[in-house]
């Protein structure tokens, strides 16, 4: 069976995130910035998967960023909310050869 790794999803603003978080008795742990593309995120964990809070944090720098540019679009298309998710498949070498990927 494949194992949810993690879900991101967009904020507007980390410290609002994280008090949303700890008021909910959830731990919100700094992941740090991401230089260069304008972002930075919270890390939720749940033992081995995790919730990542995203958000623009220089606008200008994410505007400028390859990276930094698809979070301004989504915030500006959709608001806050899911992003994305990653699955860690049960059978990593069968996924490979299904989807034509070496690993």
């Amino acid at each position: 069976m494949d194992r949810l790794v993690q879900a991101i999803v967009l904020v507007e603003d980390l410290a609002g995130a994280r008090r949303s978080m700890e008021a909910s008795g959830l731990t919100a742990v700094d992941g740090g910035r991401h230089p260069g593309r304008g972002t930075a995120n919270l890390i939720v964990p749940f033992g081995r998967q995790y919730l990542e809070l995203l958000a623009v944090i220089d606008e200008a720098e994410a505007h400028a960023s390859p990276h930094g540019r698809p979070v301004l679009e989504a915030l500006s298309a959709r608001g806050p909310g899911l992003a994305r998710w990653s699955v860690e498949p049960a059978d990593i070498e069968e996924t490979a050869r299904r989807v034509g990927h070496p690993i």
